[in-house]
């Protein structure tokens, strides 16, 4: 079944930053959109809960801002 979650996104600086989390959510099986805003800070992804778990979409979230440092 489809499940929505918003999240806060404090890591964004830009529209690339942006892009990247997007990009990486969007790779994991089962996620069916995203919608990021770095203005705001915030994320929105849908995702078939029955396939994916929200830890691994936190997980996807905080990997883009590792691979920086």
């Amino acid at each position: 079944m489809d499940k929505t979650i918003k999240l806060q996104v404090d890591g964004m600086h830009c529209a690339s930053c942006e892009k990247i989390i997007d990009m990486e959510v969007m790779e994991i099986f089962g996620v069916k959109s995203t919608k990021f805003d770095f203005k705001n800070k915030t994320g929105e992804v849908v995702f078939d809960d029955s396939i994916v778990k929200n830890e691994e979409i936190v997980s996807a979230i905080k990997k883009p801002d590792t691979k920086e440092r």
